[in-house]
């Protein structure tokens, strides 16, 4: 995959179609609650960069992981794609399926498969082989990546993984996602924060699901897979065997779905805390 280094500030900053794409992605109504609030909606995308608490219901509860997964499909991810190629403009081969694309994070540049953005005082960067989020001190705002157009792919057989390498201090009001979105407002979601795990899914821009999973420590790898009908929300402390925390129905097909990764700061948090992902991966058969 051809690697680019954009401006600073801007890096791949999208364009046409990516663009709106990313307004899309960013209109996502997720939700994130602290512990302790019970049904507070504290934060979700709203379109407008700036955060809201409208609009929103959430349900939560805690449910003990039991169910181990071997997965549906494998692969590895190097900041390349080992699907077809159909190639574009820029140079970039893109990710045409059957196959895996990824990113390591290893050369200290955003890789063209993503599109990226930052609020308020957040910034992000490639260090030391791993994706570092440094959140907001004010909530609620957020900085993070998003698939470019040339990495859509069908999300039916399919997952998507990452390593959270540095996660946020259960004490601050920092969560990191994974997520799986589509443009209609579809989206499939987990989120690490608050000493728990959190599974969610989003219909038409509406939150239809969440539920939390204490877990200390936290678990070093999650995964979101599609097998059929039904999702698997699932962690790993070595990126090999898997337990599921909770299946659900498939909300959407999801034929034209992008990835994103983001760390939120819901409420104050002075200390500017780091947040750092590697080893992302998506695999569709």
């Amino acid at each position: 995959m051809k690697r680019t280094r954009a401006p600073s500030g801007c890096a791949n900053a999208p364009t046409g179609r990516g663009r709106a794409a990313l307004a899309i992605a960013r209109e996502l109504a997720i939700a994130v609650t602290c512990a302790g609030c019970g049904d507070e909606v504290v934060g979700y995308f709203d379109g407008s960069g700036s955060g809201s608490s409208e609009g929103l219901a959430d349900a939560s509860g805690s449910v003990t992981a039991s169910t181990t997964s071997s997965g549906g499909v494998d692969g590895t991810g190097s900041g390349s794609s080992d699907g077809s190629s159909s190639g574009d403009a820029s140079g970039d081969p893109g990710f045409v399926p059957p196959g895996c694309f990824g990113d390591d994070f290893d050369n200290g540049v955003i890789d063209a498969l993503w599109n990226t953005w930052a609020e308020q005082d957040a910034s992000f960067a490639e260090v030391g082989g791993q994706l570092e989020f440094t959140a907001p001190t004010t909530g609620v705002w957020d900085t993070g990546v998003v698939g470019a157009y040339d990495y859509r792919f069908p999300f039916s057989v399919a997952q998507a993984r990452m390593r959270v390498s540095v996660p946020p201090d259960p004490a601050v009001p920092v969560l990191v996602f994974l997520s799986v979105i589509d443009d209609l407002g579809n989206a499939l979601s987990m989120q690490l924060g608050n000493g728990s795990v959190f599974a969610s899914t989003g219909t038409a821009r509406v939150l239809d699901y969440r539920e939390e999973f204490p877990m200390t420590p936290y678990p070093q790898w999650i995964r979101i897979r599609g097998d059929a009908d039904t999702i698997h929300f699932e962690v790993s402390d070595d990126g090999d065997a898997y337990t599921e925390l909770v299946a659900r129905p498939r909300i959407a097909p999801f034929d034209d779905a992008g990835a994103l990764i983001m760390t939120q700061t819901y409420a104050d948090d002075p200390n500017h805390t780091l947040v750092a992902v590697d080893d992302f991966q998506v695999c569709v058969e």
